[in-house]
């Protein structure tokens, strides 16, 4: 809000001519990212409805057919946000990063769910049942799949719960409150809406869910039962190349570092004024590092100064710091001699007063970097400067710690907080995964060759957006975030598509032999799950 004035007031100002305003630093820069946020958040929606039209337009051939799963789907999400609503009010906190996965996963799995159960209908009513037994028939077929994958997404999500980082801690709960109203709707509103429709829903097509039924998919579980040794070995190494990309990546944590295109605005946003500051002083210069140096017990003033003067020569010296303001060096380094002991002496208890504590206990330097400050090189400089604080203040004889502070501290602190919190939570998805699915399967062995499937096919999927991104698109890497919500969706979708398979060949196998049984599971779902892909 003190951006949003401080841009009014810009914008009302008659400055002379030549002179363009520009509004940057930490403040801005969260203003900028919030806005864009919300931005997002509408595109997404947009774009994910488009999508869906589209997609089930192509499945289904038949408007009706398509309208199904998306109104229920539509519906669904109406009732998510509401639900999402009232819990709000009780604690959860939904904001823009959570009605973004909402949406996107409310859609994704919703359809799923909806396409699988709308599918087997077709298989029943194209075997010459009547509508109503063919939709309770297909309803039976499937139930134990869908409950199966809405229950493992939900159940995975919650892991999130026990994140430190708030959005990743917030965005579990919201999502699985979300697939459970998914459910609700795909194995209610979906069946009745279908029964009520009949035959008529697929007019004027021939019915969803079969696209390649005929030649590809039969030809795909040929193909994996005749030589299985080979086609896990061929999709093995097609998988293991951009796997082993992704176990070393760069992360950015400088969010808006790509958003310097102009704004078109009078005043200028954050990324440009940054830019424009840059041509005149160091790029930390909007942001800078604030290190307090903390004392067991209290001093006066004055036994400060032989403390900061070494303090202050100690990070100096440190690579990637250009300027350092303290007690005994207000204006930075830059300032003559004369200048310094002048302000010095005009102004002592104001100086004083910004650079050391009421309480005597702790004084501050504010440091300049040349990196900007959420770069990594801004916070590979935060480790040096705060160990070389630190043993100036062991040579002073200070028992003193040494705390950072601003812009570069806190991602810092992000970036530790959340590698440990995605270590935890991979761990704890992974395992409530295989566990509801080995209770579905009860067999060890192929759910954990399923588990591992979802490690490889994210580790892929990640080494493979690496590519697109820095290599074809020239971006300096992957947001940071992308890591653990590419993992959620990753471990989510995939889980699905697992267990509608295994599901089918369960049921095939029970009057067939297993090559057979995986023939016929892969020539059924092979196209749903195509589709929901």
């Amino acid at each position: 809000r003190a951006v949003e004035r401080i841009r009014s007031f810009l914008h009302a100002a008659d400055l002379p001519e030549g002179l363009a305003p520009a509004v940057t630093g930490s403040a801005a820069f969260g203003h900028d990212y919030a806005e864009a946020g919300e931005e997002s958040h509408r595109r997404t929606l947009y774009v994910t409805l488009a999508a869906v039209v589209v997609i089930l337009l192509a499945v289904y051939r038949a408007p009706v057919a398509a309208m199904i799963p998306l109104g229920a789907i539509s519906l669904a999400a109406v009732v998510a946000m509401s639900v999402l609503g009232i819990a709000s009010r009780f604690g959860l906190h939904v904001g823009t990063a959570e009605r973004i996965f909402v949406f996107v996963l409310l859609y994704g799995a919703g359809t799923d769910y909806s396409l699988l159960l709308i599918s087997r209908c077709r298989e029943e009513l194209q075997a010459g049942r009547g509508v109503a037994e063919a939709t309770a028939t297909g309803l039976d077929a499937t139930f134990g799949a869908i409950l199966a994958s809405a229950g493992t997404d939900a159940a995975g999500l919650l892991m999130l719960v026990f994140a430190q980082y708030t959005i990743f801690r917030t965005t579990g709960p919201a999502v699985a409150i979300a697939l459970l109203v998914a459910l609700a709707a795909a194995v209610t509103l979906v069946p009745a809406l279908l029964a009520v429709l009949g035959r008529g829903a697929f007019w004027p097509g021939t019915g969803p869910g079969r696209i390649g039924q005929r030649r590809l998919w039969p030809a795909v579980g040929r193909a994996v039962t005749a030589r299985p040794g080979a086609v896990l070995l061929v999709v093995l190494v097609l998988l293991a190349i951009p796997a082993g990309r992704a176990l070393d990546l760069t992360w950015v944590y400088d969010t808006l570092a790509e958003a310097t295109r102009p704004s078109g605005d009078r005043v200028a946003n954050a990324a440009e004024g940054l830019e424009a500051a840059r041509r005149h002083w160091p790029a930390g210069q909007t942001a800078p590092v604030r290190l307090l140096v903390r004392a067991g017990s209290p001093r006066p003033a004055a036994e400060w100064e032989q403390p900061a003067a070494d303090l202050t020569a100690a990070v100096l010296a440190v690579e990637g710091v250009e300027d350092v303001r303290s007690l005994t060096r207000p204006l930075g380094r830059d300032a003559s001699p004369a200048a310094t002991a002048l302000i010095r002496s005009l102004a002592p208890e104001r100086i004083r007063g910004e650079y050391v504590s009421a309480d005597g206990r702790s004084t501050r330097l504010e440091v300049v970097l040349s990196a900007p400050a959420l770069t990594l090189d801004a916070m590979r400089n935060l480790g040096a400067l705060c160990q070389a604080a630190r043993s100036a203040a062991s040579r002073a004889g200070l028992d003193a710690e040494v705390l950072p502070a601003g812009a570069t501290a806190e991602m810092a602190d992000t970036r530790d907080i959340t590698q440990r919190d995605f270590r935890r939570i991979a761990a704890l998805v992974l395992g409530v995964i295989f566990v509801i699915v080995l209770m579905l399967l009860r067999d060890a062995i192929l759910t954990a060759f399923m588990v591992g499937s979802l490690v490889l096919g994210y580790l892929a999927t990640l080494g493979a957006s690496y590519w697109v991104f820095t290599g074809l698109l020239g971006a300096a890497g992957l947001d940071w975030k992308v890591e653990v919500f590419l993992f959620v969706v990753i471990s989510a979708v995939g889980v699905d598509y697992n267990i509608f398979l295994a599901a089918r060949f369960a049921q095939e196998a029970r009057a067939a032999p297993p090559r057979q049984a995986v023939r016929r599971a892969v020539v059924h779902t092979g196209p749903v799950i195509s589709s929901c892909g």
